[in-house]
């Protein structure tokens, strides 16, 4: 405290008025109050709603959740609290830039009178212990570190027998990877160990800065472990036999933790600043906000990788479907409708179930799936016996020695009709009722109970045989006839229901 105010008195600062020292408190840092927290809040459900998207929709596919998908839960859960807990800092971190880093801030606050506001506020500057600051880098950095461990987890995966020497620098990045995890969550209680010593005792203890050297350790560990993670899929890829430009796109999706170096490089390069000692030091605010981004990109760069493996087994399931609802696709469509139209002409020709009128109407109405099903047959097939040979259309040819077994969708239709056809007319003749003739025959059994139709005899002399007779209904019981006073009878003879009725009974 005494060099700060031999420092205040000697400069002869100006008084500044008490609204322009608020002015400089919340811009204190490249990134104003007001836009510190929109974006920490916009980061962060961005992340929220990638994480959770990708979650879901791992779930709903494999009704499981593997390794990297509860790393990316873990890291997107030590976001939340990140962010609330900066949310909650922010103007407490932004009066320690201001303190530290402007001088016409500190020399007002430095000699502000009991009582006042500007002397409250130098006391919160003096009394802010370094819990809450220590407590939302150390969730910042889980976050980061978190999705590291889940592009990892991912890469394991796909490197399992693939190479001895791949393998070997993996585990040798999740070694680097998990010992610099721990040095950078340790680096905040480096800074300023002594819990409940304020951010002004740790800051004159250091030398006025706030551990600067440490501060380029731990943004440094971070930048090489992102390139030794990014560089393990351009590894894989090289051993690979896709064409360039697949290459290119997996490379891109793999490789999203670039973003994060790029990230780090800026709150390395732009949270060095000149304190009011003129001794370089790290800027509270920017290395916060910068950490907050880097985290929340992370998370979605974690999650882009699962969103994008399903966009494509969903491309590749609807491929087909696609190609053939496309316009700059009728031209193939309709060549093929033409040829199918063409090759049922012919066979139609030869099986003899050509109808006229018909054909037109069948070539207006095939439909895409019978048109996908029956594309092989358009191109012509060739055995190795004899490459040059064409596939006609005789049905001879189709069906011949070479060709016993392909099944023609053609002829396979026109058999399929063929057999229905039959089976209709069948059914047709087993439905039909034919009378042949009425007669009236007389018998001399016709006063029985019981008549015997082989010995009825029409009038003609024309014996009705029993087997080309209709039954008679087993339900039916003759009433007692009385004795007739004729041998002649007339009779009306009836069947079963299920082959239709005739009326029966016996006449004078």
């Amino acid at each position: 405290m005494e060099r700060i105010s031999e420092l205040v008195n000697a400069e002869g600062i100006q008084e500044l008025p008490l609204n322009q020292v608020y002015l400089l408190i919340e811009h204190a840092c490249r990134v104003d109050q007001l836009s510190f927290k929109v974006w920490s809040i916009l980061f962060t459900a961005c992340a929220v709603l990638a994480a959770t998207t990708r979650l879901l929709i791992r779930y709903l596919r494999e009704r499981t959740l593997f390794l990297e998908d509860y790393l990316i839960l873990f890291a997107t859960i030590c976001l939340i609290c990140e962010t609330g807990l900066v949310y909650s800092f922010i103007k407490t971190m932004y009066l320690i830039d201001a303190t530290t880093l402007r001088l016409p801030v500190l020399g007002h606050l430095a000699r502000a009178k009991e009582g006042s506001p500007a002397h409250g506020l130098f006391t919160d500057f003096l009394k802010t212990g370094p819990q809450v600051m220590n407590a939302y880098l150390t969730f910042g950095w889980f976050a980061v570190f978190a999705v590291k461990a889940s592009f990892l987890a991912l890469f394991y995966k796909m490197l399992r027998n693939v190479s001895k020497n791949l393998m070997t620098w993996f585990w040798i990045t999740v070694t680097l990877t998990a010992m610099s995890a721990i040095i950078v969550v340790l680096e905040d209680f480096i800074i300023c160990p002594q819990f409940g010593a304020g951010p002004a005792q740790c800051f004159v203890k250091n030398g006025y800065t706030f551990s600067i050297s440490s501060g380029v350790v731990v943004q440094s560990l971070d930048i090489i472990t992102d390139l030794m993670i990014v560089s393990i899929p351009i590894l894989l890829l090289r051993l690979s036999h896709l064409h360039l430009q697949h290459k290119l796109r997996l490379s891109l999706v793999l490789c999203l933790s670039t973003t994060c170096i790029l990230l780090s490089i800026g709150r390395l390069a732009g949270g060095i600043s000149h304190n009011v000692f003129s001794k370089h030091q790290f800027s509270l605010t920017w290395v916060s906000f910068m950490l907050h981004c880097e985290a929340a990109v992370a998370v979605m760069a974690g999650s882009v990788p699962a969103l994008h493996a399903l966009f494509t087994s969903h491309h590749q399931r609807n491929r087909p479907r696609m190609v053939l609802s496309m316009g700059e696709d009728e031209t193939i469509k309709e060549k093929a409708i033409r040829v199918l139209g063409r090759r049922r002409v012919d066979e139609e020709a030869e099986t003899g179930l050509a109808v006229p009128g018909l054909v037109h109407e069948r070539v207006r109405v095939v439909s895409i799936t019978r048109w996908r099903q029956s594309f092989g047959s358009i191109m012509p097939r060739r055995t190795p016996s004899n490459r040059s040979r064409r596939l006609t259309a005789s049905h001879h040819r189709r069906n011949d020695s070479t060709d016993s077994g392909m099944i023609h969708p053609g002829i396979a239709y026109h058999n399929f009709r063929r057999e229905e056809k039959d089976r209709e007319k069948k059914n047709s003749e087993r439905r039909a009722i034919r009378v042949t003739f009425e007669t009236t025959v007389s018998s001399h059994s016709a006063s029985e109970k019981s008549l015997d139709i082989a010995e009825a005899s029409s009038p003609s002399g024309t014996v009705v045989s029993a087997p080309n007779s209709p039954k008679l209904n087993k339900n039916f019981l003759m009433p007692p006839m009385p004795e007739p006073a004729m041998s002649s009878r007339g009779m009306d003879l009836f069947v079963d229901e299920q082959f239709g009725r005739i009326h029966a009974g016996l006449h004078m």
